[in-house]
């Protein structure tokens, strides 16, 4: 293998090797699959090249099996949506499968308030809710929720019986690809495969979604996590009903979701509008929208827990170490190597829930699990962690941002996706550890005028509440 690339030189590569072959415009069987699979491909590049690794993966068991064939049992049985019979749907919700316990209620953050201001104004819609880490459904159970896991399902399905045949020509240009990523990148993709499988997958969802507007007749698509869900958005779009994406992480110029050069306005599985947060958001001209179709709407959640927990006072001796699915042994790793000088501090580290099952694989944070002024926290309120923790640090988690606006002075580990948060890097906002400093001199060297953290608040999050 290649030696690992950093994020940016990954990133620029392959917008080079998108130029080079138009790969946003070709079609195979009728489907523009590199627009449809490149943030996969981009998480399988970064992992092969070393670069990152797999967010959220999760353990196989026997156990975990048999629930997940019952699970699917339920969600066809009862939450399915092809069950529903009325057709004065006024939208569809697509939310982010993963669940926030708020006020003993499951909710998804991104649309839980979007849901309630529906309600306010009488509008009949329905959630659609994909299953998270690809097995459970643990959100709180409303009569507008169903379950997606009828696709997954009759797309698997489908798949097995009649598989897609790519032809000859077909064939010949995607071994082109493999060929240049791997002269270009040192990675070697299984790239017929892939698409193959994605092709399969986009049909057969597209068909489903198609079906499945068809008969609701809504007047807005509402989603979460665009790059997920092209066929539902190119379903809806051909239908001519509007797609809306609510924001739901950190923007950048190497977000591959989100970041594509000189394109605006003319990507098939993209949404027509896009909810930013705050104009910070806007105002990186990321987002392949013109300006007028990306729309603020604040972070509802953010300012509704930061409101709530203002009384608490930041512990001057705590730091909150955020760790990430694609990085997680390396923080660690980190972590330790600057363990000895932080005794006098509060070590408060904080899981990624992709990681709950998997903590312990990491050597270092094992280690670090067993000294006395460090806790290893799994669900505890991230925004109450905020609120105490006087310092904060990571990478380039969207938590970052978040504790930003809980005024959290913030350092950055030098590791890959740190280019994520180069603008903040460039404004000073935040301290990056290199080299052979040391973490206690970066902490040191904050002062109480650092950074300007109560402006940035309003101008990332909104004033939502």
């Amino acid at each position: 293998m290649n030696q690992s690339k950093s994020i940016q030189q990954l990133c620029e590569i392959l917008w080079q090797i998108e130029n080079d072959f138009n790969l946003l415009e070709t079609e195979i069987q009728n489907v523009k699959v590199w627009q449809y699979i490149r943030m996969q491909t981009y998480y399988t590049i970064a992992e092969k090249s070393g670069t990152l690794q797999t967010p959220h993966a999760q353990k196989q068991t026997i156990y975990g099996q048999l629930k997940k064939i019952l699970t699917y049992a339920k969600s066809l049985l009862f939450y399915n949506p092809f069950f529903i019979f009325t057709r004065d749907i006024d939208e569809i919700v697509i939310d982010h499968p993963r669940p926030k316990q708020i006020d003993g209620r499951n909710i998804d953050i991104y649309t839980h308030y979007y849901l309630k201001e529906l309600e306010q104004k009488n509008k009949h819609y329905l959630v659609l809710e994909r299953p998270f880490l690809n097995a459970f459904h643990t959100k709180t159970n409303t009569k507008h929720r169903k379950y997606l896991d009828t696709f997954s399902a009759i797309s698997s399905i489908k798949s097995k019986i009649f598989p897609l045949h790519l032809d000859p020509n077909e064939i010949i240009l995607i071994k082109q690809w493999e060929e240049v990523i791997q002269k270009r990148l040192g990675v070697k993709l299984e790239l017929q495969q892939l698409i193959r499988s994605a092709v399969s997958k986009y049909k057969n969802n597209y068909m489903l979604y198609r079906y499945l507007f068809s008969k609701l007749r809504p007047k807005k698509l509402v989603l979460v996590v665009s790059y997920a869900y092209g066929d539902a958005i190119r379903a809806a779009k051909d239908l001519g009903i509007e797609t809306v994406e609510i924001q739901h992480g950190t923007l950048s110029k190497y977000h591959l979701g989100y970041s594509f050069p000189n394109r605006t306005d003319d990507l098939d599985y993209f949404p027509d509008k896009f909810i930013a947060w705050g104009e910070y958001w806007k105002n990186l001209k990321v987002i392949p929208l013109s300006e007028k179709n990306i729309i603020i709407g604040g972070f509802t959640h953010f300012n509704y827990l930061k409101e709530r927990y203002k009384i608490i006072t930041q512990k001057q001796d705590q730091i909150l170490i955020l760790s990430q699915g694609a990085l997680g042994p390396q923080i660690a790793d980190k972590i330790l190597t600057q363990i000895e000088y932080l005794k006098d501090y509060s070590i408060v580290y904080k899981l990624h829930p992709g990681e709950y099952s998997r903590w312990k694989e990491y050597t270092s944070l094992l280690k670090l699990s067993k000294l006395p002024n460090v806790k290893i926290v799994k669900d505890e309120d991230i925004y109450k962690l905020f609120s105490e923790s006087a310092f904060q640090v990571g990478v380039f988690s969207t938590a970052l941002y978040e504790g930003l606006g809980f005024d959290c002075k913030t350092i950055l580990l030098e590791l890959p996706g740190i280019e994520y948060m180069s603008d903040l890097i460039k404004n000073n906002t935040v301290k990056v550890l290199q080299g052979n400093e040391h973490i206690i001199d970066l902490i040191k060297s904050f002062d109480q005028t650092t950074n300007g953290y109560k402006n940035i608040s309003n101008e990332m999050f909104g004033n939502s509440i």
